[in-house]
């Protein structure tokens, strides 16, 4: 975010992505996190199989 939207912004008087960066640091924190952690996660792999529901039968219903 800050290599290609860090302008000044007019309307808040700061650089957003310096604001951002500050933003995600702190929300991390309060979590209980670092910025490392969160760059760290990998989501968790499923291997389930994602296939088509079966239609109920009629002796389902």
């Amino acid at each position: 975010m800050r290599a290609r939207h860090n302008e000044m912004d007019p309307v808040y008087g700061e650089r957003m992505g310096a604001y951002y960066k500050g933003f995600v640091s702190e929300e991390a924190r309060s979590h209980g996190f670092m910025l490392d952690d969160l760059r760290a996660w990998k989501p968790v792999v499923n291997s389930a199989k994602r296939g088509r529901k079966r239609a109920a039968s009629n002796s389902e219903l």
